[in-house]
């Protein structure tokens, strides 16, 4: 929520005042969204967050994935299933993050770090919160394309989302 800093969301980690902890970006051509920023910039949010969530910072928009994910080093298998890698998984020592995937945000947690000011539970929940491209979007106002997840595909009882077909890859 731009500019907002409260109990329940805190501040952007890295987004809003915090866009300098970033270590990468996207050019976004503003008029294409339905924004209520005043730079016409669109609203990030996270396709895997639950839909009530979606809801309230996307304001009845979708949130739609704005990057596909490298099949072959964004992806973690846990409990015999593959997804997309996630902070969790640095601090369950899964994944050792840095250049083991493509796609991860903050990759060697300096980001984070300052951002948690030597703040070990704020470094931890920094971290926690942490992803690949499938956690990375913005809001649209009519409907997503469709991306699937090149990371559940590798589970045999995939079912793909955009073509319909059968499961598995």
């Amino acid at each position: 929520m731009d500019g907002v800093s409260n109990d329940r969301y805190g501040a952007p980690l890295f987004s809003d005042n915090n866009n300098a902890l970033s270590t990468q970006g996207m050019c976004v051509k503003t008029g294409d969204f339905d924004s209520p920023l005043v730079n016409g910039c669109p609203v990030p949010c996270n396709p895997k967050w639950d839909t009530a969530t979606i809801n309230e910072i996307c304001m009845g928009s979708q949130c739609c994935q704005t990057q596909e994910l490298d099949p072959a080093r964004d992806c973690i298998m846990v409990d015999g299933k593959w997804r997309g890698a996630n902070g969790s998984d640095i601090l369950a020592m899964r994944s050792g993050w840095g250049g083991q995937h493509a796609t991860n945000q903050d990759p060697i947690a300096a980001g984070c770090t300052i951002f948690s000011q030597n703040d070990p539970k704020s470094l931890r929940d920094c971290i926690e919160q942490l992803g690949v491209a499938s956690s990375r979007g913005f809001c649209y106002l009519l409907g997503c394309p469709c991306v699937e997840d090149v990371c559940e595909m590798k589970n045999p009882d995939y079912v793909p989302r955009c073509t319909g077909g059968a499961p598995g890859v």
